[in-house]
């Protein structure tokens, strides 16, 4: 019975488990839902939604099946069976052997002492489960609450002086390949250069570029800033003096506000300086006519639940995003080829007059 106990006890902070889950998927869903409905009221909404939304409601119904059912053994049926069991051997043996009247009550005392126990501990399993189980949904809230919080540290944001970015005989290869896509590769970028760095397919653009903001590791070779080499100035430290737009498959528009998605690699929440410049860049890059159509303009949901934006839209939101975080050395990686004439000159004009250093990366 104690093994039995422990089983369902088991059994049930799995299934509890489940279901908490699947009850913060649903509570999320309908937040997001409730956000972005004014969205979908302008935008043409998603034809999978609605089958999305039954298929969420399914399965925290059949979590909480399964909770129901295994709180019934564990509360109810395993003492019930153990009741059940219990007598019906007594009544078997008192059928060939009659008891004396001391013996008989002292039987049934037990047997009843044994079910009221067995109830208790059955509780008691079933509350330490519980508490199990909130502690696990909400210890990662208390571990963020014992770490400082640095959102009010403005010091990552203080401006970095200009200085020459060099990469010294870099190497790269893939992890369990042979063959070297970048082999030997030196360069300087020197403040105020603008930079074009064209080639093929396949050539190794990408991967430089990716390299040169510190988000790729080089296998070999040196990369400075300033004359300090990357492991001295740290991870945060060369992003600071280097940051990239990367292509579309490295680079996201997130659930949540459109001004979350153009200062998250700022600052979060972000000071009334922070919007004031955000909203200078949107009306530099052209992004201020999406802003006048959105309901709710940079508070505005984006993302899968959220506006839907166009191509060329992300690819300046992307750029805008690139621009906000300070640094003076900007790459773009394909940020450009979806933008028309008109809205390319317009961006450059932004991007020259805010980028010190410029690497653009193209196609010939």
């Amino acid at each position: 019975l104690l093994g039995a106990v422990a089983f369902w006890s088991y059994t049930h902070i799995n299934r509890q488990t489940s279901l908490v889950d699947s009850r913060m998927t649903l509570t999320g869903s309908l937040i997001e839902t409730m956000i972005g409905y004014r969205t979908r009221t302008v935008q043409e909404p998603d034809s999978e939604g609605t089958q999305k939304e039954a298929n969420e409601f399914d399965r925290y119904f059949r979590a909480t099946e399964l909770v129901d059912s295994a709180k019934l053994w564990l509360a109810t049926g395993l003492p019930r069976v153990w009741m059940f069991a219990a007598t019906t051997l007594v009544a078997v043996q008192w059928w060939w052997t009659t008891p004396s009247i001391q013996s008989a009550a002292i039987t049934i005392g037990g047997i009843v002492l044994f079910y009221r126990a067995l109830v208790h501990l059955s509780e008691g399993a079933l509350s330490l489960a519980d508490a199990l189980v909130a502690w696990r949904s909400v210890q990662d809230v208390y571990k963020a609450a014992e770490s400082p919080s640095d959102t009010g540290d403005t010091s990552a944001l203080l401006p970095v002086v200009p200085s020459t970015v060099e990469v010294r005989n870099l190497g790269f290869r893939y992890p369990g390949s042979s063959d070297e896509v970048l082999r030997d590769v030196s360069m300087s970028v020197n403040p105020g250069d603008r930079i074009l760095m064209e080639g093929p397919s396949g050539s190794g653009k990408s991967t430089l570029a990716l390299i040169l903001a510190g988000i790729t590791a080089p296998t070999s070779g040196l990369m400075l800033a300033g004359g300090v080499d990357r492991p001295s100035l740290g991870e945060q430290g060369w992003r600071r003096r280097v940051v990239a737009a990367p292509q579309f498959d490295s680079n996201h528009v997130l659930i949540g506000p459109f001004a979350f998605n153009l200062l998250m690699g700022r600052r979060w929440p972000p000071t009334q300086e922070d919007l004031l410049l955000a909203r200078d860049i949107c009306n530099e890059l052209g992004l201020d006519e999406l802003l006048s159509r959105m309901p709710s303009g940079p508070g505005q949901p984006v993302g899968e639940i959220g506006w839907q934006m166009s191509h060329g839209e992300k690819s300046r939101l992307f750029i805008a995003r690139s621009l906000l975080q300070g640094a003076p050395t900007i790459i773009l990686d394909e940020s450009l080829s979806a933008l028309d004439p008109a809205t390319l000159i317009r961006t450059m004009k932004s991007i020259q007059k805010r980028a010190d250093s410029l690497i653009v990366v193209a196609h010939p």
